[in-house]
């Protein structure tokens, strides 16, 4: 039924992977990792942050129409960081 499908995706959505907001954060560490240690690798390959910035709008999107209550990482909560995700690279283009 879809109550209890909803239930499942909220589930996934909080746990999963660390849930969706640790996602979002890993998904922006890893840009930030790129822009320090491989920025050739950027310059060479654009689309690369485009990837990343897809993937960022679509968790995002995804966190922002399905709110997570319960989850391993949640912002605000005394588990995470203060600033949690932290904000999108700023990219020296």
């Amino acid at each position: 039924d879809a109550i209890g499908r909803m239930r499942k995706v909220r589930k996934i959505i909080g746990f999963n992977g660390g849930g969706v907001y640790k996602r979002i954060d890993e998904n922006r560490e890893l840009l930030e990792l790129l822009t320090e240690k491989a920025p050739d690798l950027l310059a060479s390959h654009p689309w690369v942050v485009s990837w990343l910035d897809s993937q960022d709008q679509f968790l995002c999107e995804l966190a922002s129409v399905v709110p997570v209550t319960e989850g391993v990482f949640i912002p605000g909560s005394p588990h995470t960081p203060p600033v949690f995700p932290r904000p999108w690279p700023a990219q020296n283009s």
